[in-house]
């Protein structure tokens, strides 16, 4: 690929997701946003356009992050913005507290973003995770699996 073909692959799937920018947004079309959500961030995409459009400094990220999960019974989800402007979509229990933090990229998607039970998932694995599992790689031949399945079921 050229730099301007990397850069044109950015932009075309920074559009899709841009679409897919609603609080009104379904599930099906939420499986359809995995895909460019992967490829950019997942497959840094949109490092390497960022690259090769010779802009200067890193890609800079401001977000919800954990300041201290203190302990096995901590609960927490670091969304990725506000919906409504002031209202974060990140919330904790259980003495969980959150900051916002400006990071570059590489640092945003290795921040946990999911916390409950000592379990901690990062922005990097959920992205990967739900484009492999509920959309970009959910194939015809993985679904007729689940069909066959289903019907040698006796429920």
């Amino acid at each position: 690929m050229t730099d301007t073909d990397i850069i044109k692959t950015a932009q075309a799937n920074l559009r899709v997701l841009e679409q897919a920018n609603s609080p009104w947004i379904d599930e099906y079309s939420l499986r359809v946003a995995s895909a460019p959500l992967r490829l950019l961030l997942v497959d840094e995409i949109l490092v390497r356009a960022w690259k090769a459009s010779r802009i200067r400094g890193p890609i800079q990220m401001e977000a919800y992050c954990f300041e201290s999960l203190p302990g096995p019974d901590a609960v927490g989800f670091c969304g990725g913005g506000d919906i409504l402007p002031g209202i974060p979509m990140s919330i904790g229990w259980g003495n969980v507290r959150l900051r916002v933090k400006k990071l570059n990229i590489c640092d945003f998607l290795k921040e946990p973003c999911i916390c409950a039970k000592g379990l901690r998932i990062t922005r990097h694995e959920l992205v990967q995770y739900i484009a492999n599992t509920k959309g970009v790689h959910t194939t015809i031949r993985s679904c007729a699996q689940k069909n066959r399945k289903k019907k040698n079921s006796p429920l």
